[in-house]
C-alpha cells in the first residue's frame, strides 16, 4: 500500500519486478483473519498497520503476520517505506503442517531464488522507495532487505538475507509516446556453507505508443544475469 506505488512495477511494468518478487513489490498476498488500519492524509503524510492472527488455535503469535508502513507526497516527490514480518512457528515435529506456510503465504516461495527457504520459521521484509517527477520524466530508486530465519523444524540453519537495490525511469518523449528503463541488483548472503553468493542483475527496457485514448501498443524487453548459488 505504501511502497509498491513508488516501486519499479508501477512505472516500468511487471518485467521490472525483482527476482522472484521476493520483496512483494509487484504482487500482493492475502492475509486471512486480519485487521487493518490506514490513516487519513495529514499534509501529504499517511501511515497504516496490519495484523493477521494466523489461525493457530490457542496462540496469538504462531503463524501471525504484521506490517507497518508510511508514505509521504509533496509536489513532485513521493516516498514510501514498509516493514512486514510473517511467522511460521509450529507446535512441534509432529505437527502435520510442519514445513509448510499457510495457504496465503505459499505464493511467496514459488521461485528458485527462495524456494529453498520455504521451511523458514519467519520471513521479514523491509522496503523503501522514492520517486521524483521532473515533468517530462520520473526517476525512482528503491531498496529492499529480505530475511528468512530458520527454526527447529527448518531444513536450513541460521538466516538468509537478500539485499536488493534498483533505479528506474519513465520518460514522456511525446504526449503519446513513453520510454522507460530500469536496473536492479540482488545479492544473497552466505548460508548453510554456501559461500558463492547468489547475484542477479536485471535490466528492463520498453516503449508505449498511444494510438488513441483507449488503444496503445507497447514493446517490452527484459534481461537477467544470474550467478552464484542458493538453496
Amino acid at each position: 500500500d505504501f511502497v509498491s506505488p513508488v516501486g519499479p512495477s508501477s512505472y516500468i511494468g511487471g518485467f521490472g519486478a525483482h527476482p522472484g518478487d521476493i520483496d512483494d513489490l509487484d504482487q500482493t498476498a492475502r492475509v486471512d483473519s486480519s485487521i487493518k488500519y490506514t490513516s487519513a492524509n495529514y499534509a501529504g503524510f499517511t501511515f497504516g498497520a496490519l495484523y493477521g492472527f494466523g489461525g493457530q488455535p490457542g496462540s496469538m503469535k504462531q503463524r501471525n503476520t504484521w506490517s507497518v508502513g508510511a508514505a509521504y507526497a509533496a509536489g513532485p516527490l513521493r516516498i514510501g517505506v514498509g516493514y512486514e514480518r510473517s511467522d511460521n512457528s509450529k507446535t512441534g515435529a509432529t505437527d502435520p503442517t510442519a514445513g509448510k506456510w499457510q495457504s496465503t503465504d505459499d505464493g511467496l516461495f514459488n521461485s528458485s531464488i527462495n524456494e529453498g527457504y520455504a521451511s523458514a520459521q519467519s520471513q521479514q521484509i523491509i522496503a523503501t522507495g522514492a520517486t521524483y517527477d521532473f515533468g517530462l520524466a520520473v526517476v525512482g530508486v528503491n531498496y529492499s532487505n529480505v530475511q528468512y530465519r530458520a527454526g527447529d523444524q527448518s531444513l536450513f540453519s541460521g538466516h538468509a538475507t537478500f539485499n536488493i537495490a534498483g533505479v528506474y525511469t519513465r520518460w514522456n518523449v511525446q504526449p503519446n509516446t513513453q520510454l522507460f528503463a530500469g536496473y536492479s541488483y540482488t545479492r544473497g548472503s552466505d548460508v548453510d556453507g554456501i559461500d558463492n553468493r547468489a547475484q542477479y542483475h536485471n535490466v528492463t527496457l520498453g516503449a508505449v505508443y498511444d494510438l488513441s485514448k483507449r488503444t496503445s501498443v507497447y514493446l517490452l524487453g527484459a534481461y537477467q544475469h544470474a550467478s552464484g548459488t542458493t538453496l
